[in-house]
């Protein structure tokens, strides 16, 4: 019987040896006949991967299993992330027009911008965005079109109202281009409290339940000076929507649907001591940049 043992065990353990070999040339030296799509990832250049992965492997001949696969795993997963993860980083970019003014904008007016999209509940809602300063004027002071913000005679407006500005523009493109929001429509709930349709508002809505006169021009506008006002003039539009049933509907949609941990709520950046029960356009208001700058480093 013990010589019986002995040789099954031999049988075992050369066995074991010949798959620990078998699996070790498949994934060191695969075989050219094997379907490249078969495999997780084409490695189209194994030895040039191996190669640059040297130091990880040391010397084959002191390699046991554990280190083999640890080693690729660790090549398949930085392999993955190079080629998918990497992909998800929003592309944020800066341009000045003429070149001359960048430096005079990127001490000013580009650390305001900075600071808002670098908020950790905005900037992974972010895709691609260009911002394009200009110095001439145009007959918009804004335009946002195709992923990109334009501001025109930027070093006309002060801080405050580029601030302002900026929002309003942002909001245009969270609303049309963040990704969740093309998925699941959820702008439309908020288009529903006034909107018949695009500029055409519900027979039953009036002035009072819209944020400024200029958020009445149709329902694009009316979510960009809403996002606005409840950004930095929350605290009013809290109040105010406490004897507007729609202004209530529009500012809990914003603190249910966008801003879910309390972003913003209860406080207001205002410059003023008071503040008025109508306006026609939200960035002409004042805000006090120093603390919305204190309240925004909270969120980076």
């Amino acid at each position: 019987m013990p010589g019986k043992q002995i040789f099954i065990f031999c049988v075992l353990y050369t066995s074991l040896c010949s798959l620990l070999i078998f699996i070790g040339s498949e994934i060191f030296f695969p075989s050219k006949i094997h379907d490249p799509e078969e495999q997780f990832i084409n490695l189209s250049s194994p030895e040039l991967i191996l190669e640059t992965h040297e130091s990880d492997f040391a010397s084959f001949d002191t390699m046991n299993q554990d280190k083999i696969s640890s080693t690729v795993n660790k090549i398949i997963f930085e392999q993955y992330k190079n080629k998918f993860l990497d992909h998800n980083i929003p592309e944020i970019f800066f341009r000045y027009f003429p070149w001359s003014v960048k430096a005079k904008m990127q001490d000013s007016y580009s650390p305001l911008l900075e600071v808002f999209l670098k908020q950790k509940y905005i900037f992974p809602r972010i895709s691609t965005l260009g911002i394009y300063m200009y110095e001439n004027t145009s007959d918009v002071r804004w335009r946002m079109r195709a992923h990109t913000i334009h501001l025109y005679g930027a070093l006309e407006l002060g801080e405050e109202e580029f601030l302002s500005v900026f929002i309003h523009e942002f909001a245009h493109y969270f609303d049309i281009y963040t990704w969740w929001e093309q998925t699941d429509k959820t702008s439309q709930k908020f288009y529903d409290v006034s909107w018949k349709s695009l500029s055409v508002i519900r027979a039953w809505q009036s002035s009072n339940d819209f944020v400024s006169g200029y958020a009445l021009t149709n329902q694009f506008e009316d979510y960009a000076e809403s996002y606005l006002y409840f950004i930095l003039h929350n605290e009013d539009f809290y109040q105010k929507s406490l004897n507007q049933i729609s202004l209530a509907r529009k500012y809990n949609f914003f603190a249910e649907e966008i801003f879910t941990d309390w972003q913003f709520q209860k406080t207001n950046f205002w410059g003023e001591a008071s503040l008025k029960s109508y306006y026609w356009d939200i960035t002409k208001l004042r805000v006090d940049i120093k603390n919305f700058l204190q309240y925004m480093q909270n969120g980076i």
